[in-house]
């Protein structure tokens, strides 16, 4: 847009005179209500805040691995199943719970691609069972076909990037951290003929592989573009594959030396740990290294700088939200997050690894550990004292400050319509 200089007494009194021309359009303007604004619709349906889904079918991946797959639960006005909204390759849905009588969040990355999900409608997740978990063996014992999910939109940064990766990629996969990479394979054969993928997935047992006869499918189909190895820490009898461990040796014997490649790491937190030592020799630059948000820390003691003599503590948390404040009891070995949703006080998640900023809280007193990797706040936060339940935990007792849920800001608002 070219500006044009009328001089400076004019240009100076065009600027002053704005306010008085601003105040003649306000009375001039019409009192009735604006129409709605299309790019809001836009915006809105691309990025919901909630989506209602419902489960569609089912099917068993390994003895271990379940797939589900989801569609909207909602109709248009003309009866037609309403569109979820895209998404990229690679990226997860945060879904809300109510276990136990305790409201809880879990992110799960779509394993489908962007295409399949749009070209059907869907979306498709795998969980995989954990006995010792709090939220996978409900949903073994709770989802069925027909039954409803309250899932947020599509979140998330990890994935392949054109503009960023380079052409020759590497998946480094450890247990259900495959199911991003499944999402990124489909989506790279549908298009994108210049790039090729190692795919590096180890699990603990040869029948922990999920996905294992696809990805044996895709190897044998696009020979040229994809490479897979299997790797089994302890296999059963009779594998004839890989045995032992995703070492730096062994990525190297595989993939070659790395300056040349993107690599991406997705899995349970101990293969991050691992391979963040197994990959210092290979010298990347931050941006050749990708790796997903992994959840919450499992065994917190265990992370460097963490005093172990407090794992055992229980400490005393104050907790303001809203207009109420309440004490909870919050153990040092598990993160602010979880004792806030055991007392029924969960604020909004996400990712659940700290890098979100979904949960953003304060601290008015106290301290808490940080997971090293995990802190996604910003340095203005840090001074400020703001911090991620989620991937903080209790060294002291606690005075915080914390955002309601928007579920539980939508209940209390109903509840007053009724008075």
């Amino acid at each position: 847009m070219a500006v044009q200089v009328k001089g400076k007494y004019r240009d100076l009194w065009a600027f002053l005179s704005q306010p008085l021309q601003r105040r003649r359009r306000i009375r001039r303007a019409s009192s009735g209500s604006l129409s709605p604004d299309s790019l809001l619709r836009l915006t809105t349906a691309l990025h919901p805040q909630r989506l209602e889904l419902t489960i569609a079918d089912m099917r068993q991946e390994t003895p271990f691995a379940r797939t589900f797959k989801l569609v909207p639960a909602a109709a248009d006005a003309g009866g037609r199943l309403q569109r979820l909204p895209p998404f990229r390759a690679g990226q997860y849905l945060s879904l809300e719970f109510v276990v136990q009588g305790t409201r809880v969040s879990r992110p799960y990355s779509i394993c489908c691609s962007p295409t399949e999900a749009r070209q059907g409608n869907f979306y498709e997740l795998t969980v995989r069972r954990r006995n010792e978990g709090f939220v996978a063996p409900y949903i073994w014992e709770q989802w069925r076909p027909g039954t409803r999910v309250l899932s947020s939109g599509p979140l998330g940064q990890f994935g392949y990037e054109p503009l960023r990766d380079r052409r020759d990629l590497v998946f480094l996969a450890g247990g259900c951290g495959i199911t991003p990479f499944r999402s990124i394979w489909r989506e790279l054969c549908s298009g994108h003929p210049e790039i090729s993928c190692t795919i590096l997935y180890g699990a603990a047992g040869s029948a922990q592989f999920i996905f294992r006869q696809e990805l044996e499918a895709l190897a044998a189909e696009h020979p040229d573009r994809f490479q897979v190895y299997l790797v089994a820490e302890q296999p059963e009898p009779g594998w004839k594959g890989l045995r032992g461990l995703l070492t730096g040796e062994r990525i190297r014997e595989l993939t070659g030396n790395g300056p040349d490649k993107t690599f991406y790491v997705c899995g349970p937190p101990g293969l991050y740990r691992f391979l963040q030592q197994e990959l210092a020799s290979f010298d990347l630059s931050p941006g050749a290294l990708r790796q997903e948000p992994c959840g919450e820390t499992e065994e917190v003691s265990a992370q460097p700088g963490y005093p172990r003599e407090l794992a055992g503590s229980v400490f005393t948390v104050q907790v303001h939200q809203g207009e109420d404040t309440r004490s909870i009891p919050a153990r040092a070995s598990e993160s602010v997050l979880i004792a806030l949703e055991r007392a029924g006080l969960a604020p909004p998640a996400q990712c659940r690894s700290g890098q979100c900023g979904y949960c953003r809280s304060r601290i008015l007193a106290g301290r808490v550990y940080v997971v090293p990797g995990s802190d996604g706040r910003r340095e203005a936060d840090r001074k400020f004292g703001h911090f991620h339940p989620c991937s903080s935990y209790p060294l002291t007792d606690l005075e915080i400050r914390v955002p309601a849920h928007p579920l539980a800001l939508e209940a209390e608002q109903r509840a007053s319509k009724n008075l």
